[in-house]
């Protein structure tokens, strides 16, 4: 699973197509249109990772982005 902060992967065609190709899985920190520091993006990754572990068998390709409060799937 690839953690990312890169909010506009979905909107470069090349990037869209790779992950689709690749059955890539990947969490996009969210930060509600807001610089993250590094201790913010900990915060979300923490906050998160019980639902994320719980995605580890599900096959991509999948793109879902983590703000603080939960997951929501963009691909």
């Amino acid at each position: 699973i690839v953690v990312t902060r890169d909010r506009h992967m979905l909107s470069r065609p090349a990037e869209r197509v790779e992950i689709v190709q690749s059955a890539a899985r990947h969490v996009r920190l969210d930060p509600a249109k807001q610089q993250l520091r590094k201790w913010d993006q900990l915060e979300i990754l923490m906050l998160q990772s019980r639902a994320v572990e719980a995605m580890i068998d599900q096959p991509g390709p999948w793109v879902y982005a983590a703000p603080r409060t939960r997951l929501r799937k963009e691909l």
